[in-house]
């Protein structure tokens, strides 16, 4: 599987680049997505920012199936925080909040492993 992004939308592919899925989780504008190592999973950044809501804190971090069901929403470093970037590096998942932290996530879970203030 694939996980990929257009014009805000979450657009997941099989090996032989078929559409699975396409569309924005939860009704969230997608920012970033990628794919899980030696999983059909994906983990996808929702875009931070929510008209309804613009201050406190937005779990806008998921992972992701296939058939674009949640797997797992990852804690905020801290309760009115969201993050505004995600990378996958050396199988490991980091993302950095718009309150400053950079924190490693367990890729399996969606919980902290470390945080740090990097602000």
């Amino acid at each position: 599987m694939t996980y990929t992004v257009e014009n805000k939308e979450l657009i997941i592919r099989n090996e032989t680049e078929k559409d699975v899925w396409r569309g924005r989780p939860e009704g969230h504008d997608v920012e970033w997505a990628s794919t899980v190592p030696f999983s059909d999973d994906g983990i996808v950044l929702y875009h931070y920012y929510r008209p309804e809501r613009p201050y406190g804190g937005f779990q806008n971090l998921v992972r992701v199936r296939p058939d674009g069901s949640i797997v797992w929403r990852t804690d905020l470093p801290s309760s009115d925080d969201k993050y505004v970037y995600a990378a996958l590096r050396d199988y490991r998942l980091y993302a950095t909040s718009y309150g400053g932290f950079e924190v490693e996530i367990d890729i399996n879970t969606g919980r902290i492993i470390e945080r740090r203030f990097v602000k």
